[in-house]
């Protein structure tokens, strides 16, 4: 239900007022780790290695060691089902980052 508003009023804003509270926990900016799974979600799940740059190519250990990714022996990055779970949560939590 909506009202209108009077003369002089404010415009009501609508605020999620858990989202600056998760935010101050997780931060304000998407880390490096979280871009690059978006990317790769963005690519379909899996993109070859030598499309990467050179700082994105040095997270890929890390990436794997934790099962976020998989590398192929067509020297490919896919993501697994749990990298593709955090980059769509990274992509609902940073929206203004994948416009």
């Amino acid at each position: 239900m909506s009202r209108a508003r009077r003369k002089g009023e404010p415009p009501r804003v609508k605020e999620d007022w858990i989202d600056p509270f998760i935010r101050s926990q997780v931060g304000w900016r998407a880390d490096r780790e979280a871009r690059l799974l978006v990317k790769l979600l963005g690519a379909g799940g899996e993109i070859p290695i030598s499309k990467l740059s050179s700082g994105e190519t040095k997270l890929l250990p890390k990436l794997k060691k934790r099962g976020y990714i998989e590398i192929t022996a067509a020297r490919r990055a896919r993501l697994t089902e749990l990298g593709a779970t955090i980059a769509r949560g990274a992509k609902k939590m940073y929206p203004e980052f994948w416009e």
